[in-house]
């Protein structure tokens, strides 16, 4: 059988910068070989002898280059046509059987095995699945019985269920490519294989055994030179991180990746980092684990990089100005980003700030805690949002509910929140829903950061104060009303303001340290002695029902099945969102729940509440007795960080299925929902009684367990 492929090798690279500041993504080196190179040596083992290249980024630097055993044919992108799109733009080049292949990855595939195998499936494409232990950039892949049954693209963790991906290779058929447009940008994943599995086409799916690495970020890079040098990929050539040239006189150099024409003085010390073509670094200096030193750049004398330093290409970096920013620090998850106050600096958030301004366009606000570091932190993000140009306002201090609120009440289109004590800070973004971000926009944030453009021409942007706390006490009071002869026990966690609403409207509050009305630490939550979140939710649901005030809610997707079952009893409507959406799917659900912040602040659902037991003339345990059964319980433990992925797939084949975030495992009794993290599980049980809801938790805490011992 004939067959020949098609090497993509348009990347730009953006995460892999400073390296592909002045070379394309294919031609960042792999222990002394490009990538892209490597790729064709794979080819060309598996008896590919012609191949069209498509190419975009910096073009000249790849169509030059030959193979001495591939017949190369480039195609370059004027503008941008995506994966299947820049394909199609070959396709006066390819065979009626061919090979998609990145050429920015490393691997020692068996391509031949994976051609016969698509063969003999019969199917028109074939997706070669890699394992990844964390698949958050890559396109996740759930199959059964060698074909695809789900597609999970760049997930968040909540939705990380399988640890199969997408490598990026294709087996195709030629006639696919008549279901790709011409002349437009379309991709594999998130056009045609997707429009495919809606129509009811089948596609093969093919789980490789062997070494698999996209090289799309600075870890991944290093993480890939050291696995080549070590043997744990088969590739042809020398196995060093070192250039042959390198010169480096009687300095300690342990650990690093060494690119070509590279000099350093005396006396160094270098450990664990890369740097790029032509750097010449002095003598006396020590350039600490984790840094990258970009293309051309000159590190003066006696210079001390910080760990984690990345420095950009042509730079001069003298002693006492080498603080740069923290290359390992910039992994936003469900909307946070935190990390040691070492790294949360000035410096790095005035660039976080100008970042979010980029990514997002429009107007922000900043709030943060009480602590003193936070304010400072604070006013940085001020003026990295007011250089990029735009309008920001200063919402003073407060809670990360209270910033929600200040996203509604104002008509804003992000918020950051900084919170922060000794030692740690954490940066809660928000987008104009007051939820967390979509992944999309997570990523796009981070892309931002990474870029760090240079301030533009732009009017500077206006600060403006905003008093947001005396809005949302009165708002409290508002939603509280006439609470005279009102009787209500607080907790003594609960916010002072909250305290102070209450009295305001009359009622007469008496603290307790162990029961009475109890707002969450963020504020977004509420108890009331042994009533949870969710029955108090249901009540004030029900109210609100009842008296024809709202008749669709905005809930979570972790919402207990019973609260969505009874609303729907009623006559009302669930929309559902998820807390770090993949796409648009929840649309309606997070427009909604900008407009409904009493389910997600537990001030006001606590005034809601009160007002509702003062007209009712009913106690709260008796509201939530005229609810329906249901009891949840929440736990959750940790987990191998390289086996979450892995444990969620096994799962999804043997006892649970996907659910719009985690998956579900369903007993006769109840069932639990199974939501991962980046070191572990939550777990969401759901029964018509407390001991049946327990007894399930347990079980499935087993599950996951088993699942774990068996990829051990």
């Amino acid at each position: 059988m004939n067959y020949n492929a098609i090497v993509l090798a348009g990347g730009m690279g953006t995460r892999l910068r400073p390296i592909t500041d002045h070379l394309p993504k294919p031609l960042a080196p792999v222990v002394g070989q490009s990538a892209y190179m490597h790729i064709l040596d794979l080819l060309a083992e598996h008896r590919v002898i012609d191949a069209a290249v498509a190419v975009a980024y910096k073009a000249e630097m790849i169509t030059c280059l030959k193979h001495d055993k591939i017949m190369l044919h480039y195609y370059t992108e004027n503008s941008p046509l995506g994966t299947a799109g820049c394909v199609k733009n070959a396709e006066p080049a390819l065979y009626n059987t061919f090979i998609v292949i990145s050429g920015d990855a490393i691997c020692d595939f068996d391509l031949s095995a994976a051609v016969k195998y698509h063969l003999e499936k019969g199917a028109e494409a074939t997706i070669l699945l890699a394992k990844s232990t964390i698949p958050l950039e890559y396109g996740g892949v759930l199959s059964r019985n060698g074909f695809v049954d789900r597609f999970i693209e760049k997930p968040a963790w909540r939705q990380a269920i399988t640890d199969t991906v997408s490598s990026g290779i294709y087996i195709l058929n030629k006639t696919i490519l008549s279901k790709i447009p011409i002349g437009e940008p379309y991709d594999f994943a998130k056009d045609l294989f997707s429009k495919m599995l809606s129509d009811g086409e089948r596609i093969a799916a093919y789980e490789c055994d062997g070494y698999w690495c996209d090289i799309g970020d600075l870890d991944a890079y290093y993480r890939c030179n050291f696995d080549a040098a070590e043997g744990k990929v088969k590739l042809k050539g020398k196995k060093s991180t070192v250039a042959d040239d390198f010169i480096y006189g009687n300095s300690i150099v342990e650990k690093c990746i060494i690119h070509e024409r590279v000099t350093v003085g005396d006396n160094c010390i270098i450990k664990n980092s890369i740097i790029c073509e032509g750097v010449k670094i002095g003598s006396g200096c020590v350039i600490n684990e984790g840094c990258v030193v970009g293309a051309y750049s000159i590190i003066r004398d006696n210079v001390n990089l910080t760990a984690g330093s990345v420095i950009g290409i042509n730079k001069i970096v003298k002693a006492g100005n080498d603080m740069f920013y923290n290359g390992d620090s910039r992994k936003i998850c469900e909307g946070q980003l935190c990390g040691s106050r070492k790294v949360f600096d000035c410096g790095f958030c005035v660039r976080l700030g100008a970042a979010f301004a980029r990514a997002v366009n429009g107007t922000f606000g900043v709030m943060c805690d009480n602590n003193p570091d936070s304010r400072l932190l604070k006013n940085s993000v001020l003026n990295g949002i007011c250089e990029n140009g735009s309008g920001c306002i200063d919402c003073g201090n407060g809670s990360y509910a209270m910033s929600a609120f200040a996203v509604s009440e104002l008509g804003l289109d992000g918020m950051i929140f900084i919170s922060s004590d000794n030692d740690n800070a954490c940066v809660s973004i928000l987008d104009k829903h007051a939820l967390p971000p979509s992944r999309v926009l997570e990523r796009k944030i981070t892309s931002e950061f990474i870029e760090n453009k240079p301030i533009s021409d732009k009017e500077i942007g206006v600060v403006s104060i905003t008093d947001i706390s005396e809005r949302y006490r009165k708002q409290l009071y508002k939603l509280g009303g006439d609470l005279s002869n009102f009787k209500i026990n607080v907790n003594t966690s609960s916010p002072d303001f909250l305290i102070q609403a209450l009295q305001e409207c009359s009622a007469v509050t008496k603290l307790s340290e162990s029961d009475g009305l109890k707002v969450g630490s963020d504020g977004t939550t509420l108890e009331f002695s042994d009533v949870d979140y969710w029955h108090i939710a249901a009540v004030v649901i029900t109210d609100e029902l009842t008296n024809g005030r709202e008749k669709k809610f905005a809930l979570p997707f972790v919402c207990p099945r019973g609260v969505v079952e009874y609303i729907s009893s009623l006559g009302g409507m669930v929309a559902g969102y998820a807390i770090s959406p993949v796409d648009n799917d929840d649309r309606e659900g997070r427009q909604l729940a900008g407009k409904q912040l009493w389910l997600r602040d537990g001030s006001i659902l606590a005034m809601k509440l009160c007002s509702l037991v003062n007209r009712s003339g009913k106690q709260i345990t008796e509201l939530v007795e005229e609810l329906p059964p249901f009891f949840t319980v929440e736990s959750g433990f940790e987990h191998k960080p390289e086996n979450i992925a892995g444990t969620m797939r096994t799962l999804c084949h043997e006892t649970a299925h996907p659910d719009k975030e985690g998956v579900r495992i369903d007993f006769e009794a109840g069932s639990v929902l199974v939501i991962p993290n980046p070191t572990g599980f939550r777990l969401f049980a759901e029964a018509l009684n407390a001991e049946t809801a327990s007894e399930i938790c347990a079980a499935a805490t087993e599950k996951i367990k088993c699942c774990n011992t068996n990829l051990s």
